[in-house]
């Protein structure tokens, strides 16, 4: 066995060189109570006084389930309607109308209300209630399933992550990279279940023998391997996990005592700080130390031949594999890469950055379908040459890969460049259906039409904008669709925001409100339409934009540009006329009017409605307006 000095001088390279994924990862474990709970003082303590101010100062927050929730545990349902239905009509008073959180308008306030005020829990105490009619048999009920979803969060996701995270440790000591997407790699191997109850099994076990106090410290230190063995081999048994684990600590349990006991002068900084030196450096620092600490267990363990170790069969985690066998395996990757050479599109440099950044192509078509097909191919083998390079762990040589889940489409639909033409003609599109949209929303809701929008053409040119923006401006993040989808969101956000001060500033009124929308500004935006719109935004970047391209290119620009100047000519004089004489009128502008007649009309219909249990499970809030969004 290494001396714990070298141990630790080799922890601290892993944490020098991936210290933020590391640290993400511990934080993770951290605030999920999965480890190192004592070690979150200084959060907990931030936690706590945060509810605690939240509760003085914002009186939504006072506002939730868990008193309701609490009387249907007691046998009370019947208290457990009233306590919800006054949290309802605190939701329905004018106080929140005029919020951030407003609760009266929209599909997230109603389900908001429904979730926050217990709503939710009730209506299925009644559907129990109507089948057993015993408020005790709900109680029951209610406290059986609420142990079993705990316990199946508790198995499947708390306790995995500790092998999770063990893994990606245990990758980050041996390569330079390593992709979030490895955070999944139980799943990708189909040994999720069979992880999860290994863990399981070794909890039980130790919650056993810590019945007898020495015993559990003993079996702390015969089981501490357990979860470097499982992320190693997910697919070995529970029983096999716990004995290997049991043989390679016997003879090794004091060292591994003195081990951690070492980090004491670590231990005592931490408390000193409340934590805070723990959360930033000294837990990725210890898991990074003992991860070194497993490799030299199993180390011995194969060269004494121990029984068991055979199950410890994936060496490519540890060390690097030959290149011989990385070229074997992603043979595909390198015909790709040679592919690309031999096919390279050149250029120039304007061109190219106006194609990089903003997806738009300046050329001709043919050169544009040979460019974006490259391109298509570089980001499909991205990853495969960090593996194919020993830069990141080489997953087609685990042994529980199976080539059936990986292939290589060698072309990539959304990472494309659109010609002027093509993103003149979307953008009539996209306004067209936009209309369409709202047009339709209108016709369902009050069963007239109503000629959405400032303009007086089929055309709702802030959908035209907002498609052409998410394409053009967030072109370069389309390989990362968490960050184009952040991105749309904001973009979104303040085209619609500004778009309506604009309009009131100039006239005086307002073509759409969110007022009373849960998560609003100033009535201009809110969470519900910006999420529409993101998801609306992914669709165009990922799928519409792509095939509409395909679409338009095929047809003769003999054809598409006398078709886009007429467009935008009658655009032109529509834009023209509306600056002067906007449309206006029912259903456009009359958001006021509106908001204080429905208003009335709910309250009106609380009052008159029966007080039966029917009406303790219905959503609050008022109808839902549409806007340009």
């Amino acid at each position: 066995m290494e001396p714990i000095k070298e141990l630790k001088r080799r922890g601290r390279s892993t944490v020098k060189h991936h210290y933020f994924l590391l640290l993400i990862l511990c934080l993770l474990a951290v605030f999920w109570g999965t480890e190192f709970n004592s070690s979150g003082s200084l959060f907990n303590k931030i936690d706590t006084t945060t509810a605690t101010q939240s509760s003085t100062s914002a009186p939504f927050m006072k506002d939730n389930a868990s008193d309701v929730l609490n009387d249907i545990y007691n046998n009370n349902i019947k208290a457990g309607k009233t306590e919800s239905n006054k949290i309802l009509e605190n939701y329905r008073s004018k106080d929140y109308n005029g919020k951030i959180v407003g609760r009266s308008r929209g599909s997230l306030a109603r389900l908001a209300n429904s979730v926050s005020s217990g709503q939710l829990y009730l209506k299925f105490a009644s559907a129990l209630n109507s089948i057993t009619n015993s408020d005790k048999a709900v109680s029951v009920i209610f406290v059986i399933i609420s142990l079993f979803f705990y316990l199946c969060i508790w198995i499947f996701l708390m306790n995995v992550y500790k092998v999770i995270m063990r893994r990606m440790f245990l990758e980050a000591r041996t390569y330079k990279y390593v992709p979030l997407q490895r955070a999944i790699h139980l799943l990708s191997v189909r040994r999720w279940f069979r992880a999860s109850m290994t863990v399981f099994v070794t909890y039980i076990f130790q919650f056993l023998w810590d019945l007898t106090i020495i015993g559990g410290v003993i079996k702390h230190y015969s089981y501490y391997l357990v979860p470097y063995i499982v992320a190693e081999n997910p697919d070995i048994r529970p029983r096999e996990a716990i004995n290997l684990s049991r043989k390679m600590m016997y003879g090794h349990k004091w060292e591994c005592f003195k081990y951690e006991l070492s980090f004491i002068g670590w231990y005592i900084l931490s408390a000193a700080t409340l934590g805070l030196v723990s959360i930033l450096y000294v837990i990725p620092y210890k898991l990074s130390t003992f991860c070194e600490y497993y490799m030299d267990m199993r180390a011995v363990a194969k060269e004494n031949n121990l029984p068991g170790a055979e199950k410890l069969n994936d060496e490519y985690l540890f060390v690097k594999a030959p290149d011989t066998a990385l070229t074997a395996a992603y043979s595909d990757t390198v015909k790709e890469i040679d592919y690309i050479e031999d096919n390279a599109i050149t250029i120039n440099v304007i061109q190219k950055l106006i194609a990089d950044w903003l997806g738009i192509w300046l050329g001709r078509t043919k050169t544009k379908n040979a460019y974006q097909e490259i391109e298509g191919r570089k980001f499909q083998i991205r990853r495969n040459k960090n593996c194919l390079e020993g830069l990141a762990y080489p997953s087609r040589l685990n042994p529980l890969y199976d080539h059936r889940d990986d292939f290589l489409a060698g072309k990539i639909m959304f990472l494309r460049s659109y010609t002027v033409w093509n993103l003149l003609l979307m953008f009539f599109l996209f306004s067209f259906l936009g209309w369409c949209w709202e047009v339709s929303l209108h016709l369902i809701q009050d069963g007239e039409f109503v000629n959405r929008g400032t303009l007086f053409g089929p055309w709702l040119p802030i959908y035209g904008y907002g498609g052409i923006i998410v394409l053009v401006l967030l072109s370069k993040f389309r390989k990362f669709p968490v960050v184009e989808f952040l991105g749309a969101i904001v973009l979104c956000g303040i085209l619609e925001y500004s778009s309506s001060y604009y309009l009131e500033a100039k006239y005086g009124m307002r073509w759409w409100d969110y007022t009373g929308y849960f998560l609003n500004l100033d009535g201009r935006i809110c969470a519900e339409g910006l999420l529409v719109f993101a998801i609306a935004g992914m669709l165009i970047v990922y799928l519409i934009g792509p095939i509409n391209d395909v679409l338009f290119s095929r047809i003769s620009l003999k054809i598409v540009v006398p078709v886009v100047l007429c467009l935008v000519m009658l655009f032109a004089v529509d834009q023209i006329h509306s600056i002067k004489h906007p449309n206006m009128g029912k259903g456009v502008t009359d958001y006021k009017a509106y908001k204080e007649t429905s208003m009335m009309m709910e309250l009106k219909k609380q009052a008159l409605r029966p007080a039966n249990d029917h009406q303790l499970f219905s959503c609050s809030g008022s109808a839902s307006h549409s806007s340009p969004l």
